[in-house]
């Protein structure tokens, strides 16, 4: 077997270079010489882990084996190829829409091949114009690192009854949903609370009050007038402080619009958090209804109303482009809330069995077994 080199932002904390880590730190463990060089994005904010986890991914640093092959684990529209010094270039790219902007066309047809986490990438991808040999590679989640038993988090009351909501502030993650249907159902409720994890671009404290006062607007203008203080922002969490934090919810909302995998979605069920998200994207490889509420949803166009710093740069080429998101039902969210306020016991069953689910079937182990044979056998 060819040795690996991996470029990756492993000490990013977005949700890409979070799923990037727990591949390297589980390639790691394969019987691979593999080698790590970091990439610096200039959009994120560097992650706060464990000392442990820290020196095992500065451990894998090092010069790229003139024999490697490269893994370029990007935003497609980064992918150069080979880059004048790899025999064979492969890229890990996912992308939340029904379809593929052309710049991430172009990136990936640079490479000599490609990984995707699901099906419905791989699929959309070929439809999009890809054309280099594509290959299903799950992500996963750590079981052991995220379950039921351990420490909450102190910052968040036990009394009330907690749905979190663990995303950028953007209008993929659908925050507005999320901000819509507690304030309709629960917004002169002392006995329940949302507590949302939010940022925009950096984490940084002044990220920290732009998004205070763009919640605390929203609120006003959708629900004016007096109202409980039931709606909570937290400090910045690091990611070290992530299992405390879903242990300390009752759900999880995720009502998105367009997902690639969904890291807070899988890592809620691996601690036993109900989740009630979209049925449809990423998602859906390790999803079904007897682990989690899915809510229906209507393919739509990007609005053209929604402001430019709501998507960023891709989600605008991909409106440009007439991609399609899903729209999931505020209806259906607000009833999926108030059933799992009302028989929490139903919804805690299908965690339970989510957690089985994922034990299972969806550990990075698994997956970076699965990666290590397909390139074995396509070396040869």
């Amino acid at each position: 077997m060819k040795p690996l080199h991996i470029q990756a932002p492993v000490y990013g904390s977005s949700g890409y270079a979070a799923a990037a880590r727990e591949f390297c730190l589980a390639l790691a463990q394969q019987p691979i010489e593999l080698s790590l060089e970091p990439l610096h994005w200039r959009s994120g904010f560097d992650i706060q882990e464990s000392r442990e986890r820290y020196q095992a991914l500065k451990a894998l640093e090092a010069p790229a084996n003139p024999e490697a092959t490269l893994l370029h684990w990007s935003i497609a529209s980064e992918f150069v190829g080979r880059q004048g010094r790899f025999k064979r270039a492969l890229g890990h790219c996912i992308f939340e829409t029904d379809r593929l902007i052309s710049s991430f066309v172009t990136g990936c047809n640079s490479l000599d091949g490609l990984i995707v986490p699901t099906a419905f990438h791989q699929q959309a991808f070929q439809d999009s114009g890809v054309t280099v040999p594509i290959a299903v590679i799950p992500e996963g989640v750590d079981c052991q690192r995220f379950q039921p038993e351990g420490r909450r988090l102190k910052a968040i009351a036990e009394k009330r009854f907690t749905f979190l909501f663990v995303a950028q502030l953007s209008y993929r993650k659908g925050f507005d949903l999320v901000l819509k249907a507690f304030l309709d159902l629960f917004a002169n409720q002392n006995d329940v609370q949302l507590v949302m994890r939010c940022y925009f671009k950096d984490d940084s404290p002044q990220d920290f009050d732009q998004v205070a006062s763009f919640i605390k607007d929203f609120c006003q203008q959708y629900h004016p007038g007096p109202r409980r203080q039931n709606i909570a922002l937290l400090t910045p969490v690091a990611d070290l402080h992530l299992p405390a934090l879903y242990r300390s919810a009752q759900v999880l909302l995720a009502p998105f619009r367009g997902e690639g995998w969904g890291l807070p979605i899988i890592e809620a069920l691996a601690s036993e958090t109900p989740v009630i998200t979209t049925g449809w994207g990423g998602p859906m490889a390790y999803l079904n209804p007897e682990i989690a509420e899915l809510l229906p949803y209507q393919l739509q166009p990007i609005p053209a109303q929604v402001p430019a710093e709501m998507l960023g740069q891709h989600l605008i080429a991909a409106r440009d482009q007439g991609h399609l998101l899903a729209e999931p039902s505020l209806e259906a969210l607000k009833y999926a809330m108030e059933a799992s306020y009302c028989d929490y016991l139903l919804a805690k069953a299908k965690a339970v069995a989510g957690r089985e689910h994922l034990a299972t079937h969806w550990s990075w182990q698994q997956a970076a077994q699965q990666f290590v044979k397909w390139i074995d056998t396509d070396d040869k």
